[in-house]
């Protein structure tokens, strides 16, 4: 079966001053629509797609560690399509068009594969793997360090606090330093 595309908006026509595009499958249904953004006049479009009965799997990597929306991570999905294995990766980014955002989750198209193995690299250079994860889901992954099993991917205040000590520590040694260059002692003859 084939996806279709079907607009939600009403207009003469798709073409007009376009400022951006952002896809998402922001029904839930794994299929990923279209939204484009338009400019003074031309209304802005939905397009909705209809799918296929494909399998999919779509996951949202969840920053602990390196920053709350995991900006930068690159998730691998590999799975046996058609009697081939396939590698897809997506990395989640910020700014994915000129005026508009994607989704900061990560979809994967099936086929009629039964099962696939994800693998997450989050910026703090931390990976999770997950083998023989189910599809037509949708799912979190946290990040979490190998010395945080039981913390579930949340890292405790008190873990974080010797190190924010040391950053502060540092600074003010550096606050003294540059203001000592900046305002030396005058000597009197």
């Amino acid at each position: 079966m084939k996806a279709t595309l079907s607009s939600t908006s009403r207009g003469e026509g798709v073409l007009g001053n376009s400022r951006g595009s952002a896809i998402a499958d922001y029904d839930n249904d794994g299929n990923l629509d279209v939204f484009v953004a338009n400019f003074a006049t031309t209304p802005n479009w939905l397009f909705h797609s209809n799918g296929t009965d494909n399998n999919f799997l779509v996951v949202k990597p969840v920053g602990t560690i390196s920053n709350r929306n995991a900006i930068g991570a690159k998730v691998t999905a590999v799975a046996t399509i058609g009697g081939e294995e396939v590698t897809q990766v997506r990395e989640i980014t910020t700014a994915s068009s000129r005026h508009a955002q994607d989704s900061l989750s990560a979809d994967f198209g099936l086929g009629e594969a039964t099962s696939m193995d994800i693998t997450v690299k989050f910026p703090s250079e931390i990976v999770v793997e997950l083998k023989q994860v189910e599809p037509n889901q949708t799912f979190e992954i946290l990040e979490a360090a190998p010395s945080l099993t039981n913390t579930g991917g949340i890292v405790p205040p008190w873990q974080t606090l010797p190190m924010v000590s040391a950053v502060f520590f540092i600074a003010g040694v550096l606050f003294l330093v540059f203001w000592r260059i900046s305002n030396p002692r005058s000597v009197r003859p």
